[in-house]
């Protein structure tokens, strides 16, 4: 969803079921800012209703992505 001319906000909701009888969601909410035509940062915040211990959890998360 554009929030302002080079920004956007995003997000995910998710559910994983496993064959084991566990199952677990998984969300993540994000900004991405348009730094030129072909060059995106996004920052993110995720999570999961289950601990995985250091596998997941919360996180923030910082990218850059080129596109070409």
């Amino acid at each position: 969803m554009p929030v302002a001319e080079k920004l956007t906000l995003s997000g995910a909701l998710g559910n994983q079921e496993i064959d084991l009888g566990t199952s677990y969601s998984t969300w993540n909410l994000g900004l991405a800012y348009a730094v030129t035509s072909k060059l995106t940062a996004d920052v993110r915040y995720s999570d999961t209703t289950e601990d995985f211990g250091d596998l997941a959890g919360s996180r923030f998360t910082v990218a850059l992505k080129a596109a070409f």
